[in-house]
C-alpha cells in the first residue's frame, strides 16, 4: 500500500509530532503558544505541543481561533507535517492551479495515499472538511477495518458511504460523539478538533520516541512517568529521572565527553550508551535489561551507585566501570579492554579480550580461546616485617580467578571440570563449608575433593564417594587468597534402574541386546578409550538403524579416540540418531576422528532430542550436513561447546551435493544456546563458524575459529541463516567467494528471510562479491548489531553488510533488508590490486553497506574505504532508504564517490544524515554524495572533498532533488566545482554551503555549473577561486533557473577582490544582509524558510 511505504520512507526528523511531549515535564511551562488558548482550554495540551514542534502556525495576530472550520486542502497541510509526509505525486486536478499555496500540500496528499479526488476530475481544496470525511481519511492512516456496527449507536442519520469508516474511528477512539448522542457527520470539523483527533492516530500508529537535545532535568521530581516508546539522549548535561521507558534507551555519541544522570530510570528495552567522557555516565537506582557501550573513540566512565543492576552489559570500547556494593550484573560480555572497579556483584563475566582487569573477582568466569583471564586487583597489600616498606615483603591479597566450571549436576562418582587463572589448588566441598583454609582442608574428610590446579588449565576434580548433596568449588592460590564460590553443583545419588557403562564394551552394547536396549538410562562411570575400534570402517554408531530413545549422562568421564572412517555412509557419530524423547548429558569426547557422507557429527549425526553440557574435540569430516557436535539438529543443544577442525570432503561428485559444514552444527532447525566452537571450519556451500545452515534458533553463543569457503555462503557463525539469531557473535576470520559474511553469509532471500539482533563480528572477512563484516547477503532485519573487522572484496563490499535487500525485486512479494541501530568500524577495501579499472566488476563499497535496496535507520560507519567506483563512507550505491544514519570515514576511489553514499538512486532517499570524512576521487565526487538521482533532505557534509570534475561539497552530480541540506568542507577540483553540488540536472532549495572552492572552470560557491534549477539557497564561502573565466556567487555557470539566492558579500574571488569590486551578475546571487538569521543559525533558518512555504 502506497500510504505505508510513504510512511516507512519519510521518518526525518519532521515527524516530531510523535515524539513523546514529556520533555516539556520536570521544566518550567512554556507560556501559552496562542492568545485565545488558554491553559484551561480542552485541546490545549495538544495545540501547544504541536506549535512547540513547529508543526502549526497562528494568525498574525497571535490568535490559533481553534473553534475555525478547515478546508481539505488546511486538513491535508495538517496531516502531511503531523506525519512528515513529503514526497510528492504529480496531480491533474482542474481545481488546483499552478503556484497556489496547497499544490504541494494536494501533491504529497495524494503520494502518501490518504486521499483521492472526485470522479469529476476535482479534489476541491478550498470546501470545508466535514466530520465524516475525517474519518474516511483517518482509516487510510491507520489502516483500520470498517465497523458499520460501531456507528449505530448514534442517534442522527449517517450516510451509508461513510458508516463503516465512522463506527471504525469511533471503535479506536479517535472520534467521538457529541454529549446529545449524535456524531454530526455532515458538520465542519474545527481547528482545535483536527489537531486533538491527528494527534490521537499519530501516537497510536507510530512508536513514541522522546528526544532530549537540551541540558537540564527532565522528568517528574516525584512518582514515575511511563514513556510507551523509545529515548534519545542527544545533549549533555541532561538529568533523566524517575522514568519507565518501555522502548530502548540511547546516549548518543553527540553527548560527547560530557555528562549524563539517570536516576530511579528503568528501561525495559535495550540501552546503547555511545557518548560521555572519563567522568561523565552517572546511573543512580536505574534498572537496565541489556546494556551496550560503544563509544567511538575515547574512554568512558560509567559510575553506577545504589539499588541499580543490569542483566546484561556488553563493553565494546574502553570502560572504566565503576560499581557501587549494592550494585549486580548478571551478565558481563567484554569485547574490549576494561577496568571494573568497586564492590558490586558481577554474577558472570565472558572474556572476549585479554587485559581485562576487577576489583572484585566476578562469581563465574568464562575466556575465549587463547584470552588471558582477567586480573583481580588486591585491595590493600600487607606488609610482613622492616616495620614499614624498606626491607619488608610484599604479600599477594588479590584472590585467583575461578572459570569454566563445567556442571550444576553431577551423579556420584563423576567429575566436575574447573579452570584457576592462578597455580595452586581448586577444592570441591559442600556448599555450607566456611570460606576458609582450615574449613576446605577440614570438608575432605567428610566428603570433598582437591586437586592441584596449573594457571588456565581445566582440571578434573571427582564426587567419588561423597554423600549426595550441594557442592561448590573453590581456587586457592599459592599465597593461600581464595577465590568467589563456584555455582552450586548437585551432587545425586545414581537413580535405581540406571545402567553403568565403564568399558568400551559396555557402550558398545548399548541397543545390541534387551539388557542394553536403545531406551535405557545409562550413567558413563569411567573413562572409556574407544581406540581398539579400528576395523570395519571403526565405531558402529549408537542408533545407527532405529533411533536412541533413552538417556545417556556421561557424568564428567571422557570418551577417547571415537574412530569412524565411512565416507558413503550417513548418521556417524558416537550416536547415529537420537530420537525427541532422548537426552545427552555430561557427554565429553575427546580426540575424535568421524568420517562421513550426510549426517555427520562428532556426538550426533541426527538429533532430535536434548544434548546438555557436553563437548567434542579432534576431527570431523564429510560431504553434506556436517558439525563438530551434531550434524543435523531438530532438537535442543544447551551449554555445549566443541574444538573441532571440520573439513568438507574431498570424494567426487557435483558441487551442489557438498553442503552445510558448521564447527557445533551441520543443519539447524530448532534450538542452540549458550553454546560455542573454537576450530577451525572448512567447507563448500554453506560453511559456518558454529552452524552450517540454520533454520532454528541461535541464542547467546559463539563461534571463534577460522572459517574458509570454496564457494558461496560463508559466515563466522552461521553460513546460510533463514532463522533467528540473538546476542551472538563471531570472532574469527572469514574467507570464501559470494555472500561472505564475519558472522553470517547470507541472512535468508527474496521469498524468505533470517533475523539478526544485538549480535556481533570482529574477524576480518574476504571474498570476491557480497562481502560483510557481518552479513554478506541480507534480506532480514539487522538491529542492535555491529561488525569491527576489516573487509576487503571485489564488489558489493561492506564493513557490515555487503548487498542490503533487494526492494521487491521479485515482483512486489520480495524481502527487504532492514538495518536498524546498527554500526561497522572496520576498514573496507579493494582486494584487487591490478591496474585494470572495471565499473562494473570493482564497485560498490560502503563502510557499512555495499549496495542498499533496503532500509538503513540509525546507523553509522567509521572505517575508512578505499575503492574504485560507487565508493561511500556508509553506502557505496543506494536503491533503498537512509534515515538518521552517519559516516565519519576517509572515502577514496575514482568515480562516485562520497562521503556517505557514492550512488543515490532515482527512487532513493536520503534524510537527516551526515558524513564528516575527507572524500577523494577523480569525478562525481562529493562530500554526501558522489551522484545524486533520488532526494537529499535534512542532510549535511562537513569534510574536505577532492577531484577532478563534477566536484562538490555535499554532491558531485545532482539530477534529482536536495532540499534543507548543507556543505561547509572544503572543495577543490578542475572543472564543474562547488561547494555544495559540482554539475547540477536537478532541483536544490533551501540549502548552504560555506566551504571555500577552488578550481579551475565552472567554479561556484553553491554549484559549478546549473542545468536545473537553484531556488532560495545560500552560498556563505569566504573565497572562491578560479583559473577560468566560468565562476561565480552562486555558479559558475547557468543554463537554467535561478531565483531568490543570496551569498555572502564579502566573498573573495581569486584576484583578491570581493564579487562586488568585480561586478556582480545572476550567477552571483543577492547580497546577504548583515541582520540576516542565515548568518546567525544557516541550518535552523533554511528548514525554516521551507516550513513558511505553505501553512
Amino acid at each position: 500500500m502506497k500510504l505505508g511505504k510513504t510512511m516507512k520512507h519519510l521518518r526525518r526528523s519532521l515527524f516530531s509530532v510523535i515524539l513523546v511531549m514529556a520533555l516539556l515535564i520536570g521544566s518550567v511551562a512554556n507560556a501559552a503558544a496562542f492568545k485565545d488558548v488558554n491553559e484551561g482550554y480542552w485541546a490545549s495540551k495538544q495545540i501547544q505541543e504541536w506549535n512547540d514542534k513547529g508543526l502549526i502556525k497562528g494568525y498574525a495576530d497571535g490568535s490559533f481561533k481553534p473553534n475555525g472550520t478547515v478546508t481539505r486542502a488546511e486538513f491535508m497541510s495538517f496531516v502531511n507535517s503531523g506525519f512528515g509526509f513529503t514526497e510528492e505525486k504529480e496531480v491533474s486536478f482542474s481545481d488546483v492551479k499552478k503556484g497556489a499555496w496547497y499544490e504541494g500540500t494536494v501533491k504529497k496528499a495524494v503520494a502518501a495515499g490518504y486521499i483521492s479526488g472526485s470522479q469529476d476530475g476535482t479534489i476541491k481544496p478550498d470546501l470545508l472538511i466535514t466530520r465524516q470525511e475525517v474519518a474516511t481519511i483517518i482509516v487510510k492512516l491507520a489502516k483500520l477495518t470498517g465497523n458499520e456496527a460501531a456507528a449505530a449507536v448514534f442517534k442522527d442519520e449517517i450516510p451509508q458511504w461513510s458508516k463503516e469508516a465512522i463506527g471504525a474511528v469511533v471503535e479506536h477512539e479517535y472520534m467521538k460523539g457529541y454529549a446529545n448522542g449524535t456524531f454530526g457527520p455532515s458538520k465542519s470539523i474545527t481547528r482545535a478538533e483536527a489537531i486533538v483527533v491527528l494527534d490521537r492516530v499519530i501516537k497510536a500508529v507510530q512508536p513514541e520516541l522522546w528526544t532530549i537535545d537540551k541540558a537540564g532535568t527532565h522528568g517528574p521530581a516525584e512518582g514515575k512517568q511511563i514513556v510507551e516508546g523509545n529515548v534519545s539522549i542527544t545533549a549533555a548535561g541532561v538529568t533523566l529521572q524517575n522514568v519507565t521507558i518501555k522502548g530502548n534507551l540511547v546516549i548518543a555519541g553527540s553527548v560527547g565527553e560530557g555528562d549524563v544522570f539517570l536516576k530511579g530510570v528503568t528501561v525495559k528495552g535495550n540501552t546503547q550508551i555511545n557518548g560521555g567522557g572519563e567522568n561523565s555516565i552517572h546511573l543512580d537506582d536505574t534498572i537496565l535489561v541489556n546494556v551496550t557501550v560503544n563509544k567511538k573513540s575515547g574512554k568512558i566512565r560509567i559510575v553506577v551507585r545504589g539499588a541499580s543492576s543490569f542483566e546484561s552489559i556488553t563493553l565494546d570500547s574502553n570502560v572504566l566501570l565503576d560499581l557501587g556494593n549494592k550494585v549486580t550484573v548478571e551478565k558481563a560480555i567484554i569485547n574490549a579492554i576494561a577496568n571494573i572497579i568497586g564492590e558490586g556483584a558481577v554474577n558472570k563475566a565472558i572474556i572476549n579480550i585479554s587485559g581485562v582487569t576487577f576489583d572484585k573477582a566476578p562469581k563465574s568466569v568464562e575466556t575465549a580461546k587463547d584470552i588471558q583471564a582477567p586480573t583481580i586487583k588486591p585491595t590493600t597489600p600487607i606488609i610482613i616485617g622492616g616495620g614499614g616498606n624498606d626491607g619488608g615483603v610484599v604479600r599477594d591479597t588479590t584472590p585467583p580467578v575461578l572459570s569454566n566450571v563445567s556442571s550444576v549436576s553431577v551423579y556420584i562418582g563423576g567429575n566436575v571440570l574447573a579452570t584457576s587463572n592462578e597455580a595452586g589448588s581448586l577444592y570441591l566441598v559442600p556448599a555450607a563449608t566456611d570460606k576458609t583454609i582450615a574449613a576446605l582442608n577440614a570438608a575432605l574428610a567428610t566428603g570433598g575433593s582437591k586437586v592441584t590446579a596449573v594457571a588456565n588449565v581445566s582440571v578434573r576434580l571427582s564426587t567419588l564417594n561423597f554423600p549426595a548433596g550441594q557442592y561448590v568449588v573453590y581456587a586457592v592460590d599459592a599465597a593461600g587468597n581464595i577465590s568467589i564460590a563456584s555455582e552450586a553443583i548437585k551432587v545425586e545419588e545414581i537413580p535405581a534402574g540406571s545402567i553403568p557403562i565403564a568399558t568400551e564394551k559396555d557402550l558398545a552394547d548399548i541397543g545390541e541386546d534387551s539388557d542394553s536396549s536403545l531406551g535405557g538410562h545409562y550413567i558413563q562411570v569411567a573413562d572409556i578409550d574407544l581406540g581398539s575400534f579400528k576395523e570395519d570402517g571403526g565405531w558402529n554408531p549408537i542408533g545407527s538403524e532405529d533411533p536412541f530413545t533413552g538417556v545417556f549422562n556421561g557424568n564428567g568421564f571422557t570418551i577417547s579416540n571415537l574412530n569412524i572412517d565411512r565416507e558413503d555412509s550417513n548418521k556417524q557419530g558416537l550416536f547415529g540418531f537420537i530420537s525427541d524423547t532422548s537426552i545427552l548429558i555430561n557427554v565429553a569426547l575427546v580426540g575424535v576422528k568421524v568420517i562421513g557422507q550426510y549426517n555427520v557429527g562428532g556426538l550426533v549425526g541426527y538429533n532430535e532430542g536434548i544434548i546438555d553440557n557436553s563437548y567434542v574435540t579432534g576431527n570431523v569430516s564429510g560431504q553434506g550436513a556436517v558439525g563438530g557436535l551434531v550434524g543435523v539438529n531438530d532438537g535442543t543443544i544447551k551449554k555445549s561447546y566443541t574444538n573441532v577442525v571440520i573439513e568438507g570432503s574431498t570424494s567426487e561428485g557435483e558441487e551442489e551435493d557438498y553442503y552445510s559444514f558448521g564447527g557445533l552444527v551441520g543443519d539447524n532447525y530448532a534450538t542452540i544456546v549458550d553454546s560455542y566452537s573454537i576450530g577451525n571450519v572448512s567447507g563448500h556451500y554453506s560453511v559456518g563458524g558454529l552452524v552450517g545452515y540454520n533454520e532454528g534458533k541461535v541464542t547467546t553463543s559463539h563461534a571463534t575459529g577460522a572459517v574458509t569457503g570454496q564457494n558461496d555462503y560463508v559466515g563466522g557463525l552461521v553460513g546460510d541463516n533463514y532463522g533467528e539469531i540473538t546476542g551472538s557473535s563471531a570472532t574469527g576470520a572469514v574467507a570464501g567467494q559470494d555472500s561472505v559474511g564475519g558472522l553470517v553469509g547470507a541472512n535468508g532471500n527474496e521469498w524468505s528471510w533470517g533475523s539478526i539482533s544485538t549480535s556481533s563480528a570482529t574477524g576480518a572477512v574476504t571474498g570476491l562479491s557480497n562481502i560483510g563484516g557481518l552479513v554478506g547477503k541480507n534480506y532480514g532485519p539487522i538491529n542492535e548489531s555491529h561488525a569491527t573487522g576489516a573487509v576487503t572484496g571485489e564488489s558489493v563490499v561492506g564493513g557490515l553488510v555487503g548487498n542490503n535487500g533487494n526492494n521487491g525485486n521479485n515482483g512486489n512479494n520480495g524481502n527487504k533488508g532492514i538495518i536498524d541501530v546498527s554500526y561497522a568500524t572496520g576498514a573496507v577495501t579493494l582486494s584487487y590490486t591490478g591496474d585494470v579499472i572495471d565499473e562494473e566488476r570493482y564497485g560498490a563499497f560502503g563502510g557499512l553497506v555495499g549496495l542498499n535496496s533496503g532500509e538503513i535507520t540509525k546507523s553509522y560507519a567509521t572505517g575508512i574505504v578505499v575503492s574504485q567506483f560507487f565508493v561511500g563512507g556508509l553506502v557505496g550505491i543506494n536503491f533503498g532508504g537512509i534515515t538518521d544514519s552517519s559516516a565519519t570515514v576517509a572515502v577514496t576511489g575514482l568515480g562516485n564517490i562520497g562521503g556517505l553514499v557514492g550512488w543515490n538512486g532515482s527512487n532513493a532517499f536520503i534524510t537527516n544524515s551526515f558524513a564528516t570524512g575527507a572524500v577523494t576521487g577523480q569525478f562525481f565526487v562529493g562530500g554526501l554524495a558522489g551522484h545524486n538521482e533520488g532526494e537529499i533532505t535534512d542532510s549535511s557534509a562537513t569534510g574536505a572533498v577532492t577531484g577532478e570534475s563534477a566536484v562538490g561539497g555535499l554532491v558531485g552530480g545532482n539530477s534529482g532533488r536536495i532540499t534543507t541540506s548543507s556543505a561547509t568542507g572544503v572543495v577543490t577540483g578542475n572543472d564543474y566545482v562547488g561547494g555544495l553540488v559540482g554539475d547540477n540536472e536537478g532541483y536544490i532549495a533551501f540549502t548552504y554551503a560555506k566551504g571555500n572552492v577552488t578550481g579551475k572552470d565552472y567554479v561556484g560557491g553553491l554549484v559549478g555549473g546549473n542545468d536545473g534549477t537553484i531556488y532560495k539557497s545560500y552560498a556563505l564561502n569566504a573565497v572562491i577561486s578560479s583559473l577560468g573565466s566560468n565562476y561565480g556567487r552562486i555558479t559558475g555557470e547557468n543554463f537554467e533557473s535561478l531565483s531568490n539566492n543570496f551569498a555572502n558579500p564579502d566573498m573573495i574571488e581569486q584576484s583578491g577582490k570581493t564579487f562586488g569590486e568585480k561586478g556582480l551578475g545572476t550567477k552571483d546571487g543577492e547580497d546577504i544582509s548583515p541582520t540576516d538569521s542565515i548568518l546567525i543559525d544557516p541550518t535552523q533558518t533554511i528548514k525554516d524558510e521551507y516550513n513558511d512555504q505553505a501553512p
